[in-house]
């Protein structure tokens, strides 16, 4: 496989990872909320039903078949090209039928519970099914096919006149259509509500309340079918325009997979009722369980001892961190004394004093002195409310970290520009020296997403609280951030990283990793 597409494929990874778990979460709302037990909240789980299925085909099969290079599956490839057409008409049609139903429920507000009662629905939804089940059969199963295709590293059609044909009117003419009366229908919809807000008789804070939702389902609108349609013109026509392998695999596989991202994301974005109803299911849920096995309150009541135990272990995080900046920075900066100063025993003594110092600390500080326990208010870990435990909380655990990571990312910088100072001082061959850029820049990225993904955690954490009273935003904010840092730590270690990439994926060759050559 070519390698300059074999490095940006893995971007395939996490995009259909990302798409995989919003779309299943997005279904799982609209199946499980009492608030969307409605002739809307059908249709936009069938849609999430669509998208996610899109996403999983290729977070489980596309992508090994891509990144493993499998000729089996490549084989076979026609099967899974046609689920993913099949599963994004589903999802183009099901938002068309989203469309109509806001519509009528806007224009025609007293036929709309008799045109979309819970019967009409289920077949609206069935109907969809079939049509554009037994029409894609009919057309990219049997005769035409959509492969895999060798030379842009995505699904084509296959090469005939009456293939190409097929595709451009029975794919991407019809879907345009769609998308462009579904961005009409919802903009008259926004019209016809601000048409009656207008003419009713309502108070100042419902004004603006309405006011509110209509810029939000005005940017929605215009997100979700400016995404579609800006992936449907670079999936047509960007193999037509350029040879560049990587601009190929952006403008189609790429697009092909993130647009289903982006529209799950968009819904849980601009749609704060389902957001909101969603957390508090949530709650609800652990509720029950609390009733169920009648131990809650007094994990809430130790939550004090959990919290220092999540604190310790991202300060451990952080400072192992550090460690590993100044590990790279001696190697690159001080490489005669490297070896002696990060011998195998002065590493080890490195990590128990790390160990030490942080454990011993923390169970002073966040243990005995003070402690952050669980919060009902917030749904997260927070120090204890009194003048000391807020001062010992900014500055031992956010200005400390802050400074920390700073200085990680200031070293890490510095060790960047020392290993280019090297490469440019020394005499090596041509594609020794493309080589060391590609390196570079792959640590670049890392060092940039890793600090600022903590410090972009360590904001949102300490300030989201103290600016809103959202329970969603302050979720997110905090425990979700909190959580999410330490994920993304993972993942860019892995994508930065090729000799982790291909030791994961059980791959020959592997060199050995050194601190001056991370890439």
């Amino acid at each position: 496989m070519d390698t300059a597409f074999n490095q940006t494929a893995y971007a395939l990874l996490p995009i259909s990872l990302i798409g995989f778990v919003v779309n299943w979460l997005v279904f799982f709302c609209f199946t499980h909320l009492n608030s969307m037990k409605h002739s809307f909240g059908y249709l936009s789980a069938n849609q999430a039903l669509a998208d996610a299925m899109h996403s999983t085909a290729f977070l489980f099969y596309f992508c090994p078949m891509v990144l493993l290079d499998q000729p089996i599956m490549k084989e076979y490839s026609r099967h899974c090209g046609f689920v993913v057409v099949v599963v994004y008409e589903l999802s183009i049609f099901s938002h068309f039928a989203i469309s109509i139903n806001r519509f009528c429920a806007v224009w025609i507000p007293f036929k709309y519970p008799r045109v979309f009662n819970k019967t009409n629905t289920f077949l609206i939804i069935f109907l969809i099914w079939i049509v554009i089940g037994s029409t894609d059969v009919l057309f990219f199963e049997y005769l035409c096919q959509i492969s895999y295709n060798e030379l842009t590293h995505s699904f084509a059609f296959t090469a005939t006149e009456f293939c190409g044909t097929l595709g451009w009117y029975g794919d991407f003419v019809k879907n345009s259509i769609a998308v462009t009366i579904i961005v009409i229908l919802d903009i008259a919809t926004l019209f016809g509500v601000r048409r009656a807000r207008l003419s009713a008789n309502i108070d100042n804070d419902a004004h603006n309340r309405i006011t509110k939702r209509e810029r939000r389902f005005l940017k929605q609108t215009v997100l979700q079918g400016s995404i579609f349609m800006l992936e449907l013109l670079t999936y047509f026509f960007t193999p037509q325009l350029t040879a560049n392998i990587v601009v190929i695999f952006f403008g189609t596989s790429f697009a092909y997979v993130a647009v289903h991202v982006l529209d799950g994301s968009s819904i849980i974005r601009d749609s704060s009722i389902i957001a909101s109803d969603f957390i508090d299911w949530i709650f609800g849920q652990l509720a029950e369980l609390n009733t169920t096995f009648r131990d809650q309150p007094t994990m809430k009541a130790l939550s004090g001892h959990c919290g220092f135990v999540v604190i310790v272990v991202y300060e451990l995080s952080i400072f192992s961190h550090f460690a590993v900046s100044i590990n790279r920075f001696c190697a690159v900066w001080i490489p005669l004394k490297y070896p002696r100063i990060f011998n195998k025993t002065n590493t080890f003594l490195i990590i128990v004093l790390i160990w030490i110092v942080i454990g011993s600390t923390d169970v002073l500080f966040f243990e005995y002195l003070c402690q952050a326990p669980y919060s009902e208010r917030t749904r997260s870990f927070l120090f204890t409310a009194t003048e000391f435990c807020g001062n010992l909380g900014w500055y031992g655990d956010f200005v400390k970290n802050t400074i920390t990571v700073t200085i990680i990312v200031l070293l890490d910088i510095a060790a960047l520009f020392g290993a280019r100072l090297a490469r440019l001082s020394s005499n090596i061959s041509s594609n020794a020296h493309n080589r060391n850029i590609k390196k570079e820049r792959r640590f670049l990225k890392q060092t940039v997403l890793q600090g600022s993904i903590f410090m972009f955690e360590l904001l949102t954490y300490f300030f989201t609280p103290q600016l809103t009273n959202n329970i969603v935003v302050i979720f997110f904010g905090t425990s979700f951030a909190y959580v999410a840092v330490h994920v993304l730590d993972g993942i860019i270690v892995i994508w930065c990283n090729r000799e982790v990439r291909r030791f994961l994926l059980c791959r020959k060759d592997l060199g050995k990793v050194s601190a001056s050559n991370r890439s």
